[in-house]
């Protein structure tokens, strides 16, 4: 490519990444593009040698085999299908021109499925690799790690022919516990992008893929019974059996915990572009609520705002906390002073009632506390200003 035109596909890929959509990595959970997926801006150089970075994604706007027209930048969801080309320009820092760099292409299982050596712009002072996908290609996630004299210097990673699901659970039916149902649907699709400034687009398709939960610890567990199919325009339905998360307890003194539904092993075969893949299609978080039959009280008497000096003013903050299913009604809370300190003042924040306040107690009249709901449960705060005991 000439140096003219590189500077003028540079310039409108700048343009481009000014207007993007949002990069991969920053996708809201819950949306159509695959949650685990590496950003295509962020590489992962290790520290102690050369290290690659700023991969920019360019797609021609006219496919294989021609390969021609000024290049459109799709930086923020680089995602090709079976005919498309692009080309993607880096830099890298501790190595000069005349290093041998060498992309590796490796698919959704870690096999290599290309090599190529990475081609050096003295005037633009870059780096550049192309993507050409073959016909051999797997459909999924494709990782490029670049290679500078034989070491790992960095990788990015592009979706080549891949799925994405939305997934959503109902709203209606929370908040929901453990061992709860929990009703699902979406939409999953084939993914491509033409350019940042018109963002993804999305073909749905009746694709195959399994329901899982994720639980904190990242055990992922599988709803029984099998993969499902969605629709012919993508579109599905289902339920998570409330016996996937009836075992899981929130850590310590919790009264929450968050799993993610997962739409995983995702696969269509396209009888004109041929097999669509993803690993992970989508996610939705879902904040599942410990049974609880009362109110809780949470009170540290530990300073917000770091270490204190004896006789020195401090404050902290007392939550209490609904996580039933009913209004808690006329809720009074008595704290007396730990020895180590006395209450100057109490302050109620908005709608948390009134607070009487003696040196060595504090009554709270936080008045009704309303019942958990889909956003989870309901909390009121009082904040309140001791002074540490003096050594006097």
């Amino acid at each position: 490519m000439g140096t003219k035109l590189r500077r003028l596909v540079a310039l409108i890929g700048v343009l481009s990444m000014m207007f993007s959509i949002m990069p991969l990595g920053a996708m809201a959970a819950g949306s159509d593009v695959p949650a685990d997926l590496p950003g295509a801006l962020q590489a992962t150089p290790p520290p102690a040698h050369a290290a690659a970075s700023g991969f920019l994604f360019y797609k021609f706007p006219v496919p294989q085999p021609a390969c021609t027209g000024f290049g459109l930048n799709v930086s923020g969801n680089a995602y090709f299908s079976s005919d498309d080309c692009g080309f993607v320009p880096f830099g890298i820092a501790g190595a000069d021109s005349t290093a041998d760099v060498v992309v590796t292409f490796y698919g959704p299982n870690g096999s290599a499925i290309e090599s190529q050596d990475a081609l050096y712009d003295s005037v633009d002072n870059e780096w550049q690799f192309s993507i050409t996908p073959e016909a051999t290609w797997p459909a999924g996630w494709i990782t490029a790690v670049v290679f500078v004299d034989g070491e790992d210097s960095g990788q990015t990673g592009f979706g080549h022919r891949l799925l994405g699901a939305s997934v959503s659970v109902d709203a209606g039916g929370a908040p929901y516990g453990p061992g709860d149902d929990l009703p699902v649907t979406g939409n999953i699709a084939e993914l491509d992008t033409v350019t940042n400034l018109t963002g993804v687009q999305r073909t749905g398709v009746p694709a195959t893929f399994t329901l899982a939960v994720r639980t904190p610890s990242g055990e992922v567990r599988p709803v029984p019974g099998g993969p499902i199919t969605a629709d012919a325009a993508g579109n599905y339905s289902s339920t998570i059996p409330g016996s996937l998360t009836a075992d899981l307890e929130p850590v310590g003194s919790g009264v929450e915990l968050t799993i993610a539904v997962l739409a995983i092993d995702a696969t269509y075969d396209d009888p004109s572009t041929g097999q669509w893949a993803a690993a992970e299609a989508g996610s939705a978080p879902v904040t599942l609520l410990a049974a609880s039959d009362a109110v809780s009280v949470e009170a540290s008497f530990v300073s917000s705002v770091g270490w204190v000096k004896p006789g020195e003013a401090y404050p902290f903050r007392i939550f209490v906390t609904n996580a039933t299913t009913s209004d808690a009604e006329n809720v009074s809370v008595t704290l007396s002073a730990p020895s180590s300190a006395t209450f100057q003042d109490a302050t109620p924040l908005t709608g948390a009632g009134t607070a009487a306040v003696a040196p060595a107690s504090i009554t709270w009249n936080v008045g009704t506390v309303p019942a958990a709901n889909e956003a989870g449960p309901n909390t009121r705060t009082l904040v309140v200003t001791a002074r540490a005991a003096s050594l006097a």
